[in-house]
Parts: structure tokens; sequence; C-alpha cells
């Protein structure tokens, strides 16, 4: 995992926690910027600190809409970019579509399917 991923990870991670006594950090020892403490980052084993915030990425994965899309349609026609194949107008009266092109549709199916919900 880099750096970037790590820090935003961490950040989904604590900000997903209703209690710090949930925190895989809580009772490690660590001393980690979150919402339950005012220190700075002092960081005694990085190592152990990316492979608890990996382990919970991993048991937390994102939810997308194509995700749950696919939980329905396990068969879905994805295209070339791993994006569920079907324009966005069509199940989304909200979507505004300015210019068709391949190129474009192409980042709008990919835009709106890996959006993040809830």
């Amino acid at each position: 995992m880099d750096a970037v991923k790590y820090l935003k990870e961490i950040q989904r991670m604590c900000e997903s926690i209703k209690e710090c006594t949930d925190c895989p950090f809580h009772g490690c020892g660590l001393t980690f910027p979150c919402k339950g403490t005012a220190k700075s980052a002092e960081y005694e084993d990085t190592e152990k600190n990316v492979s608890i915030v990996e382990k919970w990425s991993a048991d937390h994965p994102k939810k997308t809409r194509q995700s749950e899309f696919l939980k329905m349609f396990p068969n879905a026609t994805l295209d070339v970019m791993g994006s569920i194949y079907i324009c966005p107008i069509a199940v989304d009266e909200n979507i505004d579509c300015q210019e068709v092109t391949a190129a474009k549709c192409q980042a709008c199916r990919k835009n709106y399917w890996l959006s993040e919900v809830e």
C-alpha cells in the first residue's frame, strides 16, 4: 500500500468508526493522529500501522454503485476500463449528458459506476 492510499484509507477508517474503542489502533500503544487524540503522529512501528490499515481496508471495501449493482446482476457487461457498460442516463434521470463521444461516455460511466455509496 503506497503512502497516499494509506493516508486516505486511515482517514476513511477513522471517519467510519463510531467509537474509538472499536478502532483497530485502540489499545495497541501506538500514537496516531485521529479524532480521539490531540497528539502528533509518532509512529513506533510503521509496518504494523500499515498492516492494520491494510487489513481494515480489505475487510471494509468501498461500496460503489457498481459493486452494489453487480451483487444483483453479476453477469453485467463491463467495458474495457472495467466499468459497467450501461449509460448512467438509462438508470438515473438526473444525469445531464453534455457531449456524446466514445471517450466522454467511457469517462462518464466510470465516474458514475465507481462513485462511492453508503
